[in-house]
């Protein structure tokens, strides 16, 4: 039984967690009061597009990846929520739950209620420390774009939480915490996790196996052997899901290479642990050590496979956590008072939570005479035009099973047809006939979007510099493609606002 000198009191730990949830929950009040109730707003990257009825559908059902929440955010949208409210309520649903559940976690495994508190807290608010959120971390992006370093080394990319991306990795990680509190002391965790790994985010899914297989095989094997066979098994299991593909298309967002990564979390997470290591439980240190190697197993498996996953997404939804939960360990055991460290944690989001006003404020504010415009969306979304990218693509989240807007990035992101390129075509065509006194406020957009059309959501860390950035080039003739000529409902923005705004 662990024991603290000092206290988190259970007063202490709601108030703690309903400044959390507040934090969430302060920007949709703002907007719905704001536009008489609608709400587009995004907590992490890309949520405008996987929130979205239109790519949620085309994810569940023609894209071939397996993501199954896409087929629970159909079917919020199907019972009348819209990507805006779907994002709320998962964000405040799914962080109770995981904060109670890790809490409960912690006290099965004996310790205190209070380290319990603790350790919930610290857990889902530390990865902002080990992401670019962090300034430090951040100083060292410009350094990872260079091709030379980019191709050897990876690290994480998105300034956010992992367990507040809607809806993943945030489901994957609560239901993580809800098998391991259910087998929590028992033989079974490893089974259970294993069991539910079908249905985790596929940047969750494969390191969890391997620590999971680490564990599963026993404590009379050596542990070497133990992560070597559990590597293997991997890497057997990324050559087979990349073997059984359908769409042809989708390895193309593999990286077809041998060579070997050194990931930016794995790096850290062996010199936390071994600043730590003197301090945990023994019987712990085999989990931490998994957890470390994991970090490497999954940033490496093409040494195995010969294909490697984006590594950037294991960085920003894996390695991250791993951080978190080796710093909590670290500070469970070694501080005299971890509630100096939940406090600074809280601290911490509060100013990540104003940074995430800010900009969805930001974003919000682009849109003029929004209590006209918005109600527009929920039968003539298909129609409106607007010439802001960010803006465009955060108006899919309005209304329930919203097609998206005219020029949302959402459309370019479908690689099963060219249908989307065709219909922008059309779409730029109807613009020069009915508003070519427009037409200019929409040639930075056009260039991002043309762009968008032969990459459909590729990148340099899809390539890594060891390959071609994908490309899927879409037919440019529209001859013989019925363009219905529809007169687009163009949406003036407020340029200051666009001018002034910055990414978070």
């Amino acid at each position: 039984m662990h024991t603290a000198p000092r206290k988190l009191s259970g007063k202490g730990f709601s108030i703690y967690a309903g400044l959390v949830l507040l934090g969430l929950a302060i920007f949709p009040l703002y907007q719905a009061l704001q536009t008489g109730g609608y709400l587009f707003y995004t907590t992490g990257m890309d949520e405008a597009s996987h929130l979205s009825f239109s790519y949620a559908d085309y994810v569940a059902k023609h894209s071939g990846r397996m993501r199954y929440t896409s087929h629970l955010i159909t079917l919020l949208h199907h019972i009348g929520l819209s990507g805006g409210y779907i994002n709320l309520i998962l964000d405040l649903a799914c962080t109770l739950c995981t904060l109670l559940l890790v809490k409960g976690i912690f006290e099965k495994f004996g310790y205190s209620k209070p380290q319990a508190r603790s350790g919930a807290l610290l857990l889902f608010l530390l990865p902002l420390l080990f992401t670019p959120f962090n300034p430090v971390v951040s100083l060292l992006s410009p350094l990872h774009f260079d091709p030379q370093i980019m191709r050897w080394f990876s690290m994480p990319w998105n300034p956010e939480i992992p367990l507040l991306r809607s809806p993943e990795p945030q489901v994957s990680w609560m239901l993580i915490a809800a098998a391991l509190y259910i087998t929590a002391g028992t033989q079974l965790s490893p089974l259970a996790l294993l069991a539910i790994s079908p249905l985790l985010y596929p940047f969750v899914e494969l390191p969890l196996i391997f620590v999971s297989a680490v564990l599963l095989l026993g404590s009379k094997a050596r542990l070497s052997l133990r992560l070597l066979t559990s590597f293997g098994v991997c890497g057997v299991l990324m050559l087979a899901f990349i073997s059984s593909m359908k769409d042809p298309n989708l390895p193309k967002f593999f990286i077809f290479s041998s060579l070997p990564l050194i990931p930016f979390t794995g790096v850290l997470s062996l010199a936390l642990y071994l600043i730590i290591q003197d301090h945990v439980p023994p019987a712990s240190r085999p989990l931490l050590i998994a957890l470390v190697c994991s970090t490497w197993a999954v940033a490496n498996v093409q040494l195995v496979s010969g294909y490697l996953v984006p590594p950037v997404n294991f960085e920003n939804y894996w390695g991250v956590m791993v951080l978190s939960f080796l710093a909590t360990m670290g500070i469970l055991h070694r501080s005299e008072d971890p509630r100096g460290w939940v406090g600074f944690s809280v601290l911490l989001f509060g100013v990540f939570s104003m940074a995430t006003f800010a900009f969805n404020h930001s974003v919000s504010a682009r849109l003029t005479r929004p209590r006209d415009v918005l109600p527009l969306l929920a039968k003539d979304s298909a129609r409106v035009a607007c010439n802001d990218l960010y803006l465009t693509t955060y108006l899919d989240l309005v209304s329930p099973r919203q097609e998206p807007t005219t020029f949302s990035w959402t459309r370019t992101l479908d690689i099963s047809s060219d249908t989307n390129y065709h219909n922008y075509l059309c779409d730029k065509q109807s613009l020069q006939s009915f508003h070519a006194d427009a037409q200019p406020l929409f040639n930075s957009l056009f260039l991002a979007l043309d762009e968008g059309f032969i990459s459909r959501g590729s990148d340099m860390f899809m390539s890594l510099g060891r390959q071609n950035i994908p490309t899927f080039a879409p037919q440019t003739n529209i001859t013989g493609t019925t363009c219905s000529n529809r007169e687009l409902l163009v949406v003036p923005t407020n340029r200051e606002a666009i001018n002034t705004t910055s990414d978070f």
